[in-house]
């Protein structure tokens, strides 16, 4: 569904942002940036009192293709359904994971079904050993996105597979691969095969609050972007563009989402060992 912008998400002053080691910079709405990542709306949570900053932030460590398809859905308010074929699985996966660190559950469920249907075009196929190091290196435990490569692993992958990974694998996901064979064991399968429900790996944010801090229920939470009361943005003091080249920059805000280690010394081969009694 495409986005409707209206008249105050575009008219109310622009941020700049300077992504990845090349510093590639984007301007970008503040009030549509803020009304779709709730990371961005603390950052410049005091943008209706004080002008809006005219150095970028930065973002050193993230990919700036990613960041621009990013803002590309904030603009657009959709996902689009080539998106796949013209990147890669791996692509989206970086996707989930920056929408995750910008707070946009919304963009996060749209990704993982892209995902999700992608890998089933293939019978049989599964994620990569890099694309798991690279998940479980850049999430938290129980992440949705943990879940959909263990799935994934539990329903499709061979004892070949296994065998020709078990050494780069993370053990936290062979310890979690572990327990999904173990649970399959005992769930009746019908004819047409198991298959996981769509909502297992959505995220489900709190709803917001109203102004006077009360939370709204779900069914009153518009999907549309929400913007500063307009009485506030007639107030502001705006900072207008100026060119970005040889600028200072700031130093980079501390990401919302830290990679998850892994220890050094955990006993894959004996839970590989032990995963190779059971069904894969």
């Amino acid at each position: 569904m495409s986005r409707s912008l209206g008249m105050f998400a575009l008219s109310a002053g622009m941020v700049h942002i300077n992504v990845g080691a090349d510093e590639t910079p984007f301007d970008v709405h503040v009030e549509l940036l803020c009304s779709c990542s709730p990371y961005f709306d603390s950052i410049y949570g005091d943008r209706t009192k004080k002008p809006i900053p005219s150095d970028p932030v930065c973002f050193p460590d993230e990919d700036p293709v990613v960041f621009a398809e990013l803002l590309a859905w904030m603009y657009y308010g959709d996902t689009p359904i080539d998106l796949p074929s013209r990147t890669s699985i791996h692509f989206l996966l970086q996707l989930w994971i920056l929408a995750g660190t910008f707070e946009i559950a919304r963009l996060q469920n749209q990704v993982i079904h892209l995902c999700r249907t992608e890998i089933a075009k293939v019978p049989g196929r599964t994620f990569s050993c890099d694309d798991i190091d690279y998940v479980y290196n850049h999430t938290l435990p129980q992440s949705p996105l943990r879940l959909l490569l263990v799935d994934n692993w539990a329903r499709n992958a061979t004892q070949e597979h296994l065998t020709s990974c078990q050494k780069s694998l993370p053990y936290p996901f062979l310890e979690e691969l572990c327990r999904a064979l173990i649970e399959r064991k005992g769930i009746v399968k019908n004819a047409e095969g198991e298959i996981h429900s769509v909502e297992r790996y959505n995220i489900h944010p709190p709803p917001p609050e109203d102004q006077n801090g009360r939370l709204m229920p779900r069914e009153r939470v518009s999907e549309f972007p929400r913007t500063a009361p307009p009485e506030k943005l007639r107030n502001r003091k705006i900072a207008r563009p100026s060119p970005r080249l040889n600028k200072a920059s700031l130093t980079s805000p501390l990401r919302a989402m830290t990679p998850n280690s892994v220890e050094e010394n955990d006993p894959k081969s004996e839970v590989s060992s032990q995963m190779s009694h059971l069904q894969i």
